[in-house]
């Protein structure tokens, strides 16, 4: 479904379609919102495990080892709190959109949509990955010494 054009002055729209096109907007929020806090726990959970397991194989490691372990573990740790920074960001975003439903403001709500801060969910994204690679690799090299 192509993306619909609304502007200040477009009369053209009625107020239906605007609304309907807000309540989009919210659902596809609601849903991003779900999706990037399942990660984000997943990342957690992921790192309390990893912490849990290879501290015992870690400890009798040389230095190098136990930073790569701990990086990775912080690595993920750091980008799932970027991330939940960015889940409330878009539910706070959220409030604002639909404060937009009353007056039919396609407009503002997409401009909203828009400038979200999709910089916290790629420095996010980054760090997560920096984790897993950082945190694999530690480990693919503990097992194969």
């Amino acid at each position: 479904m192509a993306e619909a054009e609304f502007t200040d002055d477009s009369p053209i729209v009625d107020a239906d379609t605007r609304r309907v096109y807000i309540e989009q907007l919210l659902t596809v929020s609601a849903h991003e919102a779900k999706n990037i806090t399942l990660l984000s726990t997943v990342a957690v959970a992921t790192a309390a495990f990893a912490a849990k397991e290879a501290a015992p194989a870690l400890s009798h490691q040389e230095l190098v080892f136990k930073i790569g372990g701990l990086g990775g573990v912080l690595f993920l740790l750091a980008g799932a709190g970027t991330l939940f920074a960015y889940v409330a960001t878009i539910n706070s975003l959220r409030m604002y959109i639909a404060r937009r439903i009353f007056f039919t403001d396609a407009f503002g709500a997409r401009q909203l949509w828009r400038e979200r801060k999709r910089t916290l969910f790629l420095a996010g994204m980054a760090l997560l990955v920096v984790g897993a690679v950082v945190g694999t690799l530690t480990a693919g090299i503990l097992f194969l010494k």
